[in-house]
């Protein structure tokens, strides 16, 4: 299990911007990810990311999840696509999760 280190930087929790899906159910803790056909197709989500070697600039972190540097910067509020960052620091990565007919999902995947 070489650099199973990478798998625990990150964890990834949704966070929906269509008014139709609930993220979690009104009155309890449980989490709610449940899609059906009439559902969106699509939804907004995101990957917490903590800034650590050798993924610790915008360029390689970009890489890492193939995804551009002004929507990391976007997302993060950074000053600049140069902006400095600290280990440890935490990122939200924006990806998109897809309704599979049942639950929305989305694969984060990297290049290890």
């Amino acid at each position: 299990m070489a650099d199973n280190s990478l798998l625990s930087v990150f964890s990834l929790f949704l966070i929906f911007s269509v008014s139709l899906v609930n993220a979690q159910s009104p009155n309890t803790a449980d989490t709610n990810f449940t899609c059906s056909k009439n559902s969106p197709v699509s939804c907004d989500s995101y990957v917490t990311y903590r800034v650590r070697s050798p993924y610790s600039d915008l360029g390689n972190i970009s890489e890492l999840f193939q995804i551009s540097r002004s929507v990391i910067v976007t997302a993060n509020n950074l000053a600049s696509e140069n902006a400095e960052l600290v280990p440890d620091q935490l990122l939200l990565i924006p990806i998109t999760c897809t309704c599979n007919g049942s639950n929305y999902f989305s694969n984060a995947t990297y290049n290890d």
